[in-house]
């Protein structure tokens, strides 16, 4: 007699985190350039950073494509990009969002439950240790 193979719970796709190779390589180079390793008009060389990331160009130049959509890298010819540089008027436009979201979190903040005050406080524990650390890629995040 066989036992009835138990099925495997529901919901374990939500452990695994699924990233391309691109993305992995978008994702440290983000944070090279946040940690201040390359700062704003570092020129960013398609070849060179597809051999010292030991990537193919095809990732390479993926992994810059995203991080131009984001705004972190702007894009250059021969196979180049440059890392960004904050204008004034990008300055203003981030304060002004920020301040647009943090005043709506007051606003709703007396009606948050005790779980959703819990998260906050440890979201806010965690911008402060990434600060003290200026762990800049963290508090981007």
């Amino acid at each position: 007699m066989t036992r009835p193979q138990p099925s495997a719970p529901a919901g374990l796709e939500q452990l695994v985190e699924r990233r391309s190779t691109a993305e992995q390589v978008a994702r440290t180079l983000r944070d090279l350039i946040l940690r201040g390793d390359y700062g704003p008009g570092s020129t960013i060389e398609e070849t060179q950073f597809a051999d010292a990331f030991a990537v193919s160009r095809n990732t390479m130049r993926e992994a810059i494509r995203q991080l131009a959509r984001s705004g972190i890298l702007v894009r250059a010819p021969h196979h180049r990009a440059v890392v960004a540089t904050l204008t004034s008027d990008d300055v203003h436009d981030i304060f002004h969002v920020r301040r647009l979201l943090e005043l709506d979190a007051v606003h709703r903040a007396p009606k948050a439950g005790q779980v959703e005050l819990g998260q906050f406080r440890l979201a806010l524990e965690e911008l402060r240790a990434a600060s003290d650390s200026d762990d800049w890629p963290r508090i981007v995040e």
